[in-house]
C-alpha cells in the first residue's frame, strides 16, 4: 500500500531549458578570455615601450660586423717645438677586450723583437688565436691589422726604445695588461705607450697615434 503522503517528483528540466542555462554561461567565459588577452596585450606593449625608452636612452644598439675588419693607421712621436716624426718599429697589438687567456705573454719576448714579425712569430700567432693581432709600424709609421671580427678590443701602442724620463704607467693600465702580458709593467716601463679600448664595426682608419718622443 501506498502511504498517504506522496513522494515529490525530481525536477524535470526540458532540453530547452538547458540550451538557455548553457546559453547563459557562455558569455561569462568569453568575457574572461578576452580580458586577459586585453591584459596580455597592454603588458606587452608596456614593455615594448620600456624597451624602446631603454635604448633610445643608452644611444641605441650598435650593429657589430660578424665578418674580418681591418685597422690602419700611423705612430707618430712628437718632438720639442710641435714637430712629429715617423715611429718606426712600435709595437702594435689589438687584444680582444672581453678574453681571458689562460697563458700570457712574456714581456721580454715581445721586447727582444726588431722588425716586422713574420706570420710564424710565436707572439703573432698566439695574439692571433687569442682573436687579435700583431704588428709593427713600418718606416714610415704605418701599420695594418686585421681581426677575425668586429666587437671590442684594446689598442695598444708601445714605442720601440725605452727612454730615461718616460711617464710612468698608469694603474689601470697596468691591471688591464695584466690579463695578456706577466709582468705587464716590464712591457711599459721607460717607453712611451697609448692603451685605449676600441668597437669595430667594420673596417677602420684610424688618426695618428702620438707618443712621446723616445730618443
Amino acid at each position: 500500500m501506498r502511504g498517504d503522503t506522496a513522494l515529490e517528483e525530481p525536477p524535470v528540466v526540458s532540453l530547452a531549458a538547458h540550451r538557455r542555462l548553457s546559453v547563459d554561461v557562455i558569455p561569462v567565459s568569453r568575457w574572461v578570455v578576452f580580458t586577459q588577452g586585453v591584459l596580455l596585450a597592454v603588458t606587452a606593449g608596456v614593455f615594448f615601450l620600456a624597451g624602446l625608452w631603454v635604448g633610445r636612452s643608452s644611444g641605441g644598439s650598435v650593429v657589430v660586423r660578424l665578418g674580418p675588419c681591418e685597422v690602419t693607421g700611423q705612430v707618430v712621436a712628437a718632438r720639442e717645438g710641435g714637430s712629429r716624426a715617423n715611429a718606426t718599429n712600435a709595437l702594435v697589438m689589438l687584444l680582444p677586450a672581453g678574453f681571458r687567456p689562460e697563458s700570457k705573454l712574456d714581456p721580454a719576448a715581445v721586447l727582444d723583437a726588431d722588425g716586422i714579425p713574420s706570420d710564424k712569430d710565436p707572439t703573432v700567432r698566439a695574439v692571433r688565436a687569442w682573436g687579435g693581432d700583431y704588428v709593427r709600424s713600418d718606416a714610415r709609421g704605418r701599420f695594418r691589422m686585421r681581426v677575425p671580427r668586429g666587437g671590442d678590443y684594446f689598442l695598444l701602442v708601445v714605442s720601440a726604445r725605452s727612454k730615461q724620463g718616460m711617464t710612468r704607467p698608469r694603474h689601470r693600465d697596468l691591471a688591464q695588461l695584466g690579463r695578456y702580458f706577466l709582468p705587464a709593467v716590464d712591457l711599459l716601463e721607460g717607453r712611451a705607450y697609448r692603451w685605449t679600448q676600441l668597437r669595430l664595426d667594420g673596417d677602420r682608419a684610424l688618426p695618428a697615434i702620438e707618443l712621446e718622443d723616445d730618443e
